[in-house]
């Protein structure tokens, strides 16, 4: 069974129940701040995906740290799919390092932005710090995406540049993403977010077909009629951008110090290394991921907690400007403390109700479930008490060798469980659904 499908039984019956319904309702009526209680993370995220599929609005869900966002994006992509979830990384690199980030963070920033420019249906998960790191601007991502559709006629010299100057590598035969290929009148085209590369074959300057390939094989897999190309990188060399950039480079600038290192980057034609620290300079700071939302419902971690982990990101960022010894100050490369908070109090949100507090949460009443580490006597017993209660009893393995294995072990003590497919970080008990 597919992990997804199997989950979407549990998801279906937590949908179900009234405190779920009871979110969804409270947001439909306008209400700005909707606090929950007694909800594990793991139920939380089943109802992260109630409310997205309910509203069908955009969602973001705030993580105070890298590790939190990772199991929230692990959770909720194996309850929905990669499809509706996107992950929204922070860099792997510091503001001020002079080198750029890894491929593989470029593009889930850039296919998540890409996603919400086209309105669809998304779940964005994203650590504090991603949100106050600098993002290509929708403008700017407008003009460097690229649809390409067969019947539609395109230069392959302007083709070939506007891909190179959006950070397309220039190869003889893609072996990776982020690459492109001209030879004659075929062009490869690997993009971020695409499960293959795309082969676009011109007659004169018509695009007369578009397959998508094995890399491995070179074997054609499907032909469509339309490629969607994002950029590889968040800078861009495309005009008017370029022109732009320049115009916004003094020789000095009293917010950002001495830019002529920068200005002889971009005007000598050198490696674009590590200009991303600049983006602040060459795009303004902007609003970031929140340029690209429409109204989006967030949930985000209760004030104290989001203060602290939005201080801890600039503490952060101070010490690294101290210890590099930079001249130039460091207000002009990031947002003030109060940014974020301002940010996230303009939409909907939900949030976790204060221990102690919590005067009109909706109350849940789930709790994680009985850790019996390894001993199968007393699972034996808490499945057989769960029973008797009357709660329908769900394992979940990662795999099918797994869950073949778990039904031979559970076969002569328990015919009340249902078995199947999906990895989520924990459990959990919800009497509401008696599940």
């Amino acid at each position: 069974m597919d992990p997804t499908r199997s989950l979407d039984e549990i998801a279906r019956q937590t949908a179900m129940t009234s405190p779920f319904k009871e979110v969804v309702n409270r947001l439909e009526s306008g209400e700005k701040r909707v606090l929950l209680q007694g909800l594990p993370d793991t139920l939380l995220s089943f109802l992260f995906t109630h409310v997205q599929r309910s509203t069908r609005k955009q969602m973001l869900v705030v993580a105070g740290d890298e590790d939190t966002a990772e199991r929230w994006r692990d959770d909720l992509q194996a309850i929905v799919g990669e499809e509706i979830v996107r992950y929204f990384p922070a860099w792997d690199i510091d503001l001020f390092e002079a080198r750029s980030p890894d491929p593989e963070i470029s593009e889930l920033r850039i296919v998540t932005a890409t996603s919400l420019m086209d309105r669809n249906p998304t779940i964005v998960v994203a650590p504090i710090e991603a949100l106050l790191a600098p993002l290509i601007p929708p403008h700017a991502l407008d003009l460097g995406t690229l649809r390409l559709k067969v019947g539609t006629e395109h230069s392959l010299e302007e083709l070939t540049a506007h891909l190179t100057d959006c950070g397309f590598e220039r190869v003889s035969m893609i072996d990776a993403i982020g690459q492109c290929s001209v030879r004659g009148g075929i062009v490869d085209i690997y993009p971020y977010g695409a499960d293959h590369p795309f082969r676009l074959e011109f007659f004169g300057d018509e695009i007369e077909s578009i397959r998508t390939f094995d890399v491995a094989t070179q074997r054609s897999v499907n032909s469509c009629q339309e490629a969607l190309i994002p950029p590889a990188r968040e800078v861009l060399m495309i005009s008017p951008l370029f022109e732009d950039y320049l115009e916004r480079i003094p020789a000095q600038d009293p917010d950002r110090g001495d830019l002529n290192e920068l200005r002889d980057q971009l005007e000598l034609g050198v490696s674009l290394e590590g200009i991303e620290r600049y983006m602040s300079v060459l795009y303004d700071l902007g609003n970031g991921l929140f340029d690209y939302m429409v109204e989006p419902l967030v949930f985000v971690p209760e004030g104290d907690e989001l203060s602290a982990a939005v201080e801890l990101v600039l503490e952060k960022a101070r010490k690294e400007h101290k210890r590099r010894a930079l001249e130039h100050p460091i207000d002009g490369y990031l947002p003030a403390a109060g940014w974020l908070p301002e940010q996230l109090a303009r939409f909907q949100n939900l949030q976790l109700a204060p221990l102690g507090g919590g005067d009109g949460a909706i109350r849940f009443g789930a709790e994680n479930p009985r850790l019996v580490e390894g001993e199968l006597n007393l699972l034996r017993r808490e499945i057989d008490r769960l029973h008797a209660d009357g709660f329908a009893i769900h394992i979940r393995c990662e795999t099918q060798a797994q869950n073949s294995r778990l039904q031979e072990i559970f076969e002569d003590w328990s015919d009340h469980i249902s078995y199947g497919l999906g990895t989520l970080h924990r459990g959990f008990l919800y009497p509401e659904a008696r599940l």
